[in-house]
């Protein structure tokens, strides 16, 4: 059995110099009311509960800075550059042009075009979310896009049925 101290609980701080609540409920604690610490300084842990604790230190760390990056690939809808090398989103991009007769569908121009997507589906790729919500706009309009909503849900419905 190992006894809690300060020294014990200073060890197991994160880089971050905090703790984890799956560090904590290695130990036992479930709640986190006033006086926790206090409350669980000088109670004893077998040494596997111990070596969980520290064990854990770092471990919500790391899943942050995954969800982080996660969430900086979608942010505002947007997605880091790999994602449009990947094969499968050329295909649908290509489809996506082709069936726009490689013209903005705002303006009519041919160049710098873009496929934009109208809304993204949580949790699939950005090739798997039906064509009819992408549409192909030019450089210039989908900035536009971007900074308004001006693609009407008339212009939708015409992009579904085709």
């Amino acid at each position: 059995m190992i006894k809690i101290t300060n020294e014990f609980l200073e060890k197991g701080k994160s880089i971050k110099g905090g703790w984890s609540s799956a560090q904590f409920r290695s130990l036992g604690v479930s709640s986190f009311k006033k006086g926790w610490k206090r409350k669980l300084i000088g109670t004893d842990v077998t040494e596997e509960q111990a070596d969980k604790f520290i064990n854990l230190k770092d471990a919500h760390i790391g899943k942050r800075e995954e969800n982080k990056r996660k969430r900086e690939e979608t942010r505002n809808g947007s997605y880091t550059v790999s994602v449009y090398q990947e094969k499968e989103w050329i295909d649908v991009r290509q489809k996506v042009l082709d069936r726009d007769n490689g013209r903005c569908v705002n303006c009519g121009s041919s160049k710098n075009l873009r496929v934009h997507h109208l809304i993204y589906e949580r949790g699939k790729e950005i090739w798997a979310i039906p064509l009819w919500y992408m549409v192909t706009l030019c450089d210039n309009c989908h900035k536009i896009e971007h900074s308004k909503d001006f693609i009407s849900p008339t212009k939708i419905f015409e992009f579904k049925k085709r």
